[in-house]
Formats: C-alpha cells, sequence, structure tokens
C-alpha cells in the first residue's frame, strides 16, 4: 500500500516552502502545466515588444489612410509631417508602442514648400523599409495670429522599399 500515488500529497513542503511534488500525478501535471504557462506568456511579451514584417505594413498603410482622411490645419501648427506619420503609426495600433522610425528622404519639398515630402518607414526589427510620399509639401509656419489657418487634405502614397 505505501507507493500509491495517492498517499502522495499534491504538494510538499520543503526549506519553509511549498512546492509541487513530482511523486504525485496532479503535481506532475501541474508542474507541464506551469512551464506551458510560463512559455506562453514570455512568447507573449517577445511579441508585444518587436515589430514583425506585416504589422509594420499594417501600420504604414493604416497611418498612410489616417492622414488622408483627416484633414489638417494648413499651419500644421509647428509639428512637421514626420511627427504627424509617426503619431499615425502609434494611433494605427499595430505593432508595439515604440521602435518605428520615420526619416525624411530624397530631396527638399517642391514648390513653396519648406520640408521634405517623402520618408522612409523602418524599424530595427525588420528588414522593410516603406516610402511614404505626402503632397502637398509642408508649408511654411506662419507666425502671424490673424491670418485665418486653411484646411488641407493630405494626399500620401505607399510604396515598399526605399524612397
Amino acid at each position: 500500500m505505501i507507493g500509491e500515488p495517492h498517499d502522495e500529497p499534491v504538494f510538499t513542503r520543503s526549506r519553509g516552502r511549498y512546492s509541487y511534488n513530482w511523486r504525485n500525478p496532479v503535481g506532475r501535471v501541474l508542474m507541464a502545466a506551469s512551464l506551458l504557462l510560463a512559455g506562453w506568456l514570455l512568447h507573449g511579451q517577445y511579441d508585444g515588444t518587436y515589430w514583425s514584417e506585416e504589422e509594420l505594413r499594417d501600420a504604414v498603410h493604416a497611418a498612410a489612410e489616417d492622414l488622408q482622411t483627416s484633414p489638417r490645419s494648413e499651419s500644421l501648427g509647428l509639428q512637421s509631417y514626420e511627427g504627424l506619420i509617426r503619431d499615425a503609426l502609434h494611433a494605427s495600433g499595430e505593432g508595439p508602442e515604440f521602435g518605428a522610425v520615420v526619416e525624411a528622404a530624397g530631396e527638399e519639398g517642391t514648390g513653396d514648400g519648406a520640408g521634405p515630402d517623402r520618408f522612409e518607414i523602418s524599424t530595427p526589427d525588420t528588414d522593410t523599409v516603406h516610402c511614404m510620399s505626402v503632397s502637398p509639401p509642408r508649408p511654411e509656419p506662419s507666425f502671424d495670429s490673424l491670418a485665418p489657418a486653411r484646411e488641407i487634405t493630405l494626399a500620401v502614397e505607399v510604396g515598399q522599399d526605399g524612397c
């Protein structure tokens, strides 16, 4: 009768702590379940801190759609297109909160624009670089508080690979 599985407790006390008893079948199942749960949690933590290629693609396209659908003030305050794109990437809800890199690419804006109108979007976690073209080019900031601010709608094009 000694050595029967039901004779062993599920938990044993060792050095003032309780731990799973490997001699009990329920204790062994709990050990395996604990290891699986820990692995699942670590995978979820890893997945939530690194960008994937799909997350970057979806975030860039969602940001482009957001920038096109929301009319902006012509002055845009003092925020650059880089800031607008970064905010739209974050608002997309795709990927981690940080890590997206938005860099101006190519020449300065054309016409009367003050800044670049093409941007490369990448992350340190992926090999893909997306090119986003924004028009009209960003206007010169106006510090005239009496001038009325006009609403402008941005046209955004997205392409894969660098600009």
